[in-house]
């Protein structure tokens, strides 16, 4: 993917205080470009979705979090460790301050849910969620549980051919 010229590869110095600790493992990035306006609604006042060549992408990211602990603490036992996917818009605000609009956050841990959607304010759900290692394929599932019933099955394997879908 071309990276235009305006565009920092190299993040900024985090300030402040440090929320959490967490490793990802087998995270898949999956992303599909869409027309801006057709997503626009889903962003918070003040920012619009980020484009590249005049299209805006959604992603889907599943991955096992492993370890997450509070601040710069241990893990917590058992509960830091859960499988999640999320559903993701990129953003920016009129400074050029690119972030991350997360329409959805599905975890496998239900203790997990209610404690990031009212320390964090974030939007988990619960979700049934399964993870399967086959060298070099990896495959997701996740039925949500609460607070609606969906379904999604994702095949990943290295090397193969890209799907542009539909």
């Amino acid at each position: 993917m071309r990276v235009p010229e305006q565009v920092s590869t190299h993040a900024p110095a985090l300030g402040g205080r440090r929320l959490m600790t967490q490793r990802w493992r087998d995270v898949a990035f999956l992303h599909w470009a869409v027309d801006p306006a057709a997503v626009a609604r889903f962003f918070p006042p003040g920012v619009r979705p980020d484009l590249l060549d005049g299209r805006t992408y959604v992603g889907l990211v599943p991955f096992r979090m492993i370890g997450a602990g509070l601040g710069g603490g241990p893990a917590v036992p058992w509960a830091g460790t859960f499988l999640e996917t999320n559903v993701r818009l990129y953003s920016v605000d009129d400074t050029g301050r690119r972030g991350i609009v997360f329409l959805s956050l599905d975890a496998d841990r239900a203790v997990v849910v209610p404690g990031a959607r009212k320390v964090f304010g974030l939007p988990y759900r619960w979700a049934r969620m399964g993870f399967r290692d086959d060298g070099d394929e990896r495959r997701y599932v996740t039925r949500l549980r609460w607070p609606v019933q969906a379904t999604s099955r994702i095949g990943i394997r290295a090397g193969g051919p890209a799907d542009d879908g539909p």
